[in-house]
C-alpha cells in the first residue's frame, strides 16, 4: 500500500481545495496481488468528521493530480518489482537433474538414476505446495516434466540468498553480479580456504573443475572452440537449440568424464565427430546425427558408440529415410543391455547433396574399420521406451511386439499404417500423432494393448470410437 502525506503549497498558494475534493494526503493506493493478477484500487479517506476536506481553484486541482501522478509512478515501480519476467516461469525437470549433478549432490547415486531422485524431491515439493506441475493436457503424474513455483514461495527463495549475500536481483528480475562471488578467490579463480567461510561448489570458476556448461539457445554459436577439450571435469554439456551450430570440435573426445551430452534441435549440425566412444561414463546422448556425408570416414557412426556401456538414453537425428538399415540395427544392438530409451527423429536429407546408395555407404563404413553387417532386423530387446518422430514409412519389419517384448511406452508420429496384429503385452502408454493411414477402433486397440493405461491420439482420423477428451487423451481410472 502506498500513501503520501507530503502535500506542500507553492509560494503564494493557499492550502484550501474545493469542498468535496480529497487531499493528496488522504489518497490511498492499495495493491492486491493474487497468483494470476495484480490490481490497484484508489480510494479517498474522509476527515475525522466524515467529510471530505476541500478547497478551490484550478491550481489546486493541478496539485492534486501531480501528486496522484507521483503515487501512480510509485505503484508502477512496485508492480514492476512484484511481477518480474521470471515469475511464473516454467522450469524443466532436466535442469534440476543437471544442477544436482553439477553440484555433486547426485553423483554418487548410480544405483538409482539421477532422474528418479529428482522426481522424488519434486514430488515432496508438490506435496508441500512449494511448486505446482505444469499440465497442458491430462497426463499421468510420471509424465509431468515441467514445474512452476508459487509467487510467494519464489519471493522467499530470492530473499534468503540475498540475505546470505549469495546473489541479488535488480528491478527487472535479473541476477546482479555480486562482489562477494569473487572476493574470496585467488588469482587463478580458485576459492581461498577459510574455516569461517563456506564457499558453494558452484563458485569454482577454474576450467579444470567446471562440471556443468549450458549454452542452450545461443543462436550465434556456429562451432565449438578447440579449447572445449580443456574442460576435463565436465559432466554435462548442454547445447540444445543452438540452431546455427554446424560443427562439434573433435576435442570433445577429451571430455572423458562426460555423462550428459545434448545437441538436440541443432538443425545445421551435419555430423558427429569421431571419438565419442571414449565417453565410457556417458548416460544420455541427445541429437546424434546420422547423415550421408561424402567424407563419412571422418564422421562418427553408431558403431563408434559400442563402448558406451552406461548409455541409458539415446536420441538419433536421421537425415536418411532408409534409416535404420541392417547395419544401423546391428550397431544399436552393440550398445549393450543398459539402453532403455530410444528416440529417432527423421528429418530432411542434407541440402544440395544427393543421398548416396546404401551399398556405397556400407562399403565406406567397412573400410573405416567398423563392424561388418550382420543379418539382424530388430531394435534392442531391452528397450522400455521408443519414440519415433516423422516416421517416413508405412511399415517396419523391426517394429513388432515380438522384437520389443519389454516395451512400456510407444510414441509414433508420421506415416505408419499398421501396428501389427500381435499383442503389445507390456505397453502402458501409447501416443499416436498425425497417422493418417492407420485405421483401427477402440476395441481393437484394447485387444492389441491389453495393459494400456494412457492413450493420446492427435489427428489420427482412422482411429475411431475412442473415449478421448477434447485433447485426444484417454486415461485409465482406478
Amino acid at each position: 500500500m502506498f500513501s503520501s502525506n507530503e502535500t506542500q503549497n507553492s509560494p503564494g498558494e493557499t492550502s484550501t481545495l474545493p469542498k468535496g475534493e480529497p487531499t493528496v494526503s488522504q489518497t490511498t493506493v492499495e495493491t492486491t496481488t493474487t497468483n494470476n493478477s495484480n490490481s490497484a484500487t484508489i480510494t479517498t479517506n474522509p476527515d475525522n468528521n466524515g467529510n471530505n476536506n476541500g478547497g478551490g481553484g484550478k491550481d489546486r486541482i493541478s496539485i492534486h493530480f501531480n501528486h496522484l501522478k507521483k503515487l501512480l509512478e510509485q505503484m508502477k515501480s512496485y508492480l514492476t518489482v512484484l511481477k518480474t519476467p521470471s515469475e511464473n516461469a516454467v522450469v524443466k525437470r532436466r535442469i534440476f537433474v543437471y544442477w544436482g549433478l553439477g553440484e555433486e549432490e547426485l553423483r554418487d547415486a548410480e544405483a538409482k538414476s539421477p532422474e528418479k531422485i529428482v522426481d522424488k524431491i519434486l514430488e515432496e515439493f508438490q506435496e508441500k505446495g512449494l511448486i505446482e506441475p505444469v499440465i497442458k493436457k491430462r497426463k499421468q503424474p510420471q509424465h509431468v516434466k515441467s514445474y512452476r513455483m508459487d509467487p510467494l514461495v519464489r519471493s522467499a527463495a530470492t530473499l534468503l540468498p540475498k540475505e546470505a549475500k549469495f546473489f541479488d536481483y535488480d528491478g527487472k528480475g535479473n541476477v546482479l553480479p555480486q562482489r562477494d562471488w569473487t572476493s574470496g578467490l585467488d588469482s587463478k579463480g580458485n576459492p581461498v580456504v577459510d574455516e569461517n567461510v563456506s564457499w558453494p561448489r558452484s563458485q569454482r570458476l577454474c576450467p579444470e573443475s567446471l562440471s556443468f556448461l549450458s549454452l542452450q539457445g545461443i543462436s550465434r554459436i556456429k562451432e565449438l572452440p578447440r579449447s572445449i577439450g580443456l574442460l576435463r571435469s565436465l559432466l554435462i554439456l548442454d547445447l540444445k537449440e543452438c540452431h546455427n551450430l554446424e560443427i562439434l570440435s573433435e576435442e570433445i573426445a577429451n571430455l572423458t568424464n562426460l555423462r550428459y551430452l545434448d545437441v538436440s534441435d541443432c538443425y545445421l549440425l551435419a555430423d558427429m565427430p569421431k571419438g565419442l566412444g571414449v565417453h565410457s561414463e556417458l548416460r544420455v546422448l541427445k541429437g546424434f546425427v546420422i547423415s550421408n556425408r561424402q567424407k563419412i570416414r571422418r564422421s562418427g557412426t553408431l558403431h563408434d558408440l559400442k563402448r558406451l556401456r552406461n548409455l541409458r538414453k539415446l536420441t538419433i537425428n536421421a537425415r536418411s529415410k532408409d534409416f535404420p538399415t541392417r547395419n544401423d540395427l546391428s550397431a544399436l544392438q552393440e550398445l549393450g543391455g543398459v539402453l532403455r530409451n530410444l528416440t529417432i527423429v527423421w528429418g530432411p536429407t542434407e541440402p544440395n547433396k544427393a543421398p548416396k546408395p546404401e551399398a556405397k555407404i556400407v562399403e565406406e563404413t567397412k573400410s573405416a574399420g567398423t563392424v561388418p553387417i550382420v543379418e539382424i532386423e530388430t531394435l534392442p530387446r531391452q528397450l522400455k521406451k521408443l519414440d519415433l518422430q516423422c516416421f517416413p514409412k508405412s511399415t517396419a519389419t523391426w517394429l513388432t511386439p515380438e522384437s520389443l517384448p519389454n516395451l512400456e511406452k510407444l510414441y509414433v508420429r508420421g506415416n505408419l499404417a499398421t501396428l501389427g496384429e500381435s499383442k503389445w503385452s507390456q505397453v502402458k502408454t501409447l501416443r499416436l500423432k498425425y497417422l493418417n493411414e492407420l485405421k483401427t477402433t477402440w476395441i481393437k486397440l484394447q485387444q492389441s494393448f491389453p495393459k494400456l493405461e494412457y492413450l493420446e491420439k492427435v489427428k489420427c482420423p482412422g482411429i475411431i470410437l475412442c473415449p478421448c477428451d477434447e485433447h485426444g487423451v484417454w486415461m485409465k481410472t482406478i
